[in-house]
């Protein structure tokens, strides 16, 4: 660094002109002393401050180089770069470099290796790469070995008859689902899958419909496919034959009295939505037999349109549940805190969770917008072991289809 940058770093103004500041309490210090009685002054702040252009007009030349000794010594661009054991390689010490009070703007470019370094930085490079092509193997393996086990299954063909009263349940369940699931993966005659989004798991038993026998189905394209389903008699009994390859449906038929409708199924990687297995639901929701939610209440299709038209007009992706002296009530409201709306609806509170908490929850829209013509009913559990809410939703399609969603939120404490 030269000397006219020297003289025009910050960190060495500030440090100059702490030195002089003292310099100057200090003779004015030793001169009182030496005044048996010394008059009080009242002195104010513009008296004692010391400007930093003041300052720079009594430094001269000398004392900067001086100053720049004493500055460098509270900063060792050798002690920056520090060896990590962990990543056997050289790395900025930011606690080192908080900590000092040096003046340079760019750190020093990182040193070469000794030659221990560079020996154990090898080793290490070696032994990550090794571990990844362990790793890969491994997942070939496993993919190998799922491949052979999906060629062992035969090829098989099952036909469903549905009625058209469930027939028309089915169209109601895609129609809700097209606009947050790309794809519908059904598997034993069950439908549960994540959100495109991943914030809710929709859940659904469609047994009923296909007359009590486990049907395997994966439809892509819901939206597209949607549109052809539509064109099938509604009057009368549907039937469904699903050809299956390799443990998933590789087509499926859908026939009326006019028409035999065949739809092709994509490889199983290219399905968006797939199945998820009670496991996979259980290890994020708590699924055994709980206690009382801490809140419950009751949405009707009327209070769903109120409040996603607002969640509409105001941009806001989430509503909240409050709870606060003992009650609790639905709220929204947008980020500039300008426009609110809190729906009439009747939250019931548990009376041991109300007493003693105030919190907030933040509830995705998703599950009011897979709503149909009836209530949706919600239930709220607090996780037993972090500060989440469970949040269980549970409706009807059509005339008796049953679906269930779950989300998660956050309990935030409501502030004073």
């Amino acid at each position: 660094m030269d000397l006219n940058t020297l003289k025009h770093s910050e960190t060495v103004k500030a440090w100059v002109a702490e030195q002089l500041l003292k310099r100057q309490q200090a003779k004015t210090l030793e001169e009182q002393q030496t005044v048996e009685i010394a008059p009080t002054i009242e002195t104010t702040n513009e008296e004692t401050e010391t400007p930093t252009r003041a300052i720079e007009s009594e430094i001269d030349t000398d004392e900067i180089i001086d100053l720049k000794d004493e500055v460098t010594e509270t900063y060792d661009p050798e002690k920056v770069w520090v060896w990590d054991d962990e990543l056997c390689n050289l790395v900025i010490d930011s606690e080192y470099v908080d900590r000092t009070a040096g003046y340079r703007d760019e750190f020093p470019p990182k040193p070469e290796f000794t030659a221990e370094q560079r020996r154990l930085h090898d080793d290490h490079l070696e032994s990550v790469i090794e571990e990844q092509r362990l790793e890969r193997e491994h997942e070939l393996e496993l993919e190998r070995i799922e491949s052979e086990r999906l060629d062992e299954i035969p090829p098989e063909t099952r036909t469903f008859t549905i009625t058209p009263e469930h027939w028309g349940d089915f169209l109601v369940l895609c129609e809700k689902l097209k606009r947050e699931c790309n794809d519908i993966d059904i598997k034993g005659s069950v439908l549960r899958q994540r959100s495109n989004d991943k914030t809710t798991i929709v859940e659904s038993d469609l047994t009923a419909i296909f007359g009590g026998t486990n049907a395997d189905i994966s439809i892509s394209n819901v939206a597209k496919k949607l549109e052809h389903f539509k064109s099938i008699d509604k009057k009368n009994p549907v039937t469904i034959t699903v050809n299956c390859e390799r443990g998933s449906s590789k087509d499926y038929v859908i026939s009326d009295a006019n028409q035999d409708l065949k739809l092709v199924t994509p490889a199983y990687q290219f399905i968006d939505n797939k199945f998820m297995t009670y496991d996979e639901l259980d290890a994020i929701f708590t699924l055994e037999p709980m206690s009382v939610p801490f809140v419950e209440y009751i949405v009707t299709p009327a209070i769903s349109k109120l409040i996603l038209g607002f969640m509409k007009r105001a941009n806001i992706k989430a509503y909240q549940v409050v709870v606060e002296n003992g009650s609790a009530h639905l709220s929204m409201n947008t980020q500039a805190k300008d426009q609110f709306l809190r729906p009439k609806v009747k939250v019931d509170v548990d009376e041991n969770f109300g007493s003693s908490n105030e919190v907030s929850l933040n509830c995705t829209q998703l599950p009011l917008e897979y709503m149909d013509k009836t209530l949706m009913n919600v239930r709220c559990y607090k996780d037993p072991e972090q500060d989440i809410s469970l949040n269980f939703h549970n409706t009807t399609y059509g005339k008796s289809l049953p679906v269930k969603f779950y989300t998660r939120s956050s309990m935030i404490t409501t502030e004073e």
